[in-house]
């Protein structure tokens, strides 16, 4: 469940930046993560758009790859 909170987060701070800028929408967020984080990028996919529903960037395109 690391996944859920690092997801909760990241949503909290796109949430942010996009209301500090007065953004109608959010279109795409990339993130690159870590190899030795240990996340699942599935897991942490899934739980962003999860905590995205019903926002400004729930139609946003998740783009997540792994960094070493």
């Amino acid at each position: 469940m690391h996944e859920l909170s690092v997801a909760q987060e990241i949503a909290h701070l796109v949430l942010n930046a996009a209301s500090q800028k007065k953004a109608k929408s959010v279109l795409k967020i990339e993130l690159e993560i870590g190899e030795l984080s240990f996340l699942s990028l599935e897991q942490v996919e899934f739980w962003l758009k999860t905590c995205l529903e019903n926002t400004i960037a729930s139609k946003a395109k998740v783009i997540l790859s792994s960094v070493r």
